[in-house]
């Protein structure tokens, strides 16, 4: 399963005998027919990959019932929110060409519990859900404030699932001055590089520039001309042995050293310049402790 999705996780546990005796004496179960001696839980990132995972229980065993049967369809009001995760209740597929007395036929019987959650159903569930539904104590508040909770997690999966939508609400401020610079940035590089050669993570790298920029106090304007000139030189975006970031390091170095100089000279700063082997420094001593060479 982490081959599938390395996000995933995966529990699984085997009913205590207090468990089993207590199920059974609530007479709504023979021993031979009870499905969850065995449980386990697939737990996925959000609502979004539940089916996900639902299609990779189906390709590998027989589903015998799913609880609830419809995910459009709950038998709850819409003022409850009690436990009903997904379950799905399975059995391990026959095994060909094998005699009826081997173990591993006679183990294609047995119906096993799957659950299906997210992490934050997880969560409840294992924060709460055994104190409330399990627990030594009966409190009407303890079951009162578990609700309340799961009610909260479930609006936060929802904002979650739907976040694509929700991000163009015009109810929340859609950026500030911080968001207006990365995305600046983020363009310039989407715009000036092919995909191949950006990585996946824009807003880490749209950081990393942004504190590059404001450490030797250039503006983004600025260092889009000094790149552009670069380019035009058949050095900028040409390049092909630097990553962007160092790509723009490269094209300030060259256009306007003085701004590093004086970054260098400075004491009272966190920011030190990465600096790997290809990058020539020119005339200038990049020496110091305000760079990391890599």
């Amino acid at each position: 399963m982490q081959s599938r999705n390395n996000t995933w996780h995966y529990v699984s546990r085997i009913k205590s005998k207090d468990s089993f005796a207590l199920k059974l004496e609530g007479g709504r179960f023979e021993p031979k027919n009870l499905e969850d001696l065995f449980a386990c839980s697939i737990i996925v990132e959000n609502s979004k990959h539940i089916e996900d995972a639902v299609k990779f229980v189906e390709e590998r065993f027989v589903i015998v019932e799913k609880r609830p049967e419809n995910s459009s369809f709950t038998s709850k009001q819409s003022n409850s929110f009690q436990f009903d995760d997904l379950r799905l209740y399975a059995t391990l597929r026959p095994v060909e060409f094998m005699p009826s007395e081997h173990v591993a036929s006679a183990l294609s019987d047995i119906i096993f519990e799957i659950q299906i959650k997210t992490f934050l159903q997880h969560a409840w569930d294992v924060a709460i859900h055994n104190r409330t539904y399990k627990g030594s104590e009966i409190s009407w508040t303890m079951e009162r404030v578990a609700y309340q909770i799961k009610a909260m997690l479930e609006h936060a999966e929802m904002s979650i699932h739907d976040i694509d939508t929700i991000k163009e609400t015009h109810a929340i401020p859609r950026r500030n001055r911080e968001t207006v610079i990365l995305k600046d940035i983020e363009e310039f590089l989407h715009d000036n590089w092919e995909k191949a050669y950006l990585t996946d993570d824009m807003i880490t790298i749209s950081k990393n520039i942004k504190n590059l920029l404001e450490a030797l106090d250039i503006s983004v304007n600025d260092m889009k001309g000094y790149v552009g000139k670069e380019t035009n030189a058949m050095r900028g975006t040409h390049t092909k042995n630097l990553s962007p970031f160092f790509i723009i390091l490269q094209s300030i170095i060259n256009r306007e050293p003085e701004k590093i100089r004086v970054f260098l000279s400075k004491s009272d700063t966190w920011y030190r310049i990465p600096v790997p082997p290809e990058i020539d420094p020119g005339d200038l001593d990049m020496s110091g402790n305000r760079t990391v060479y890599l």
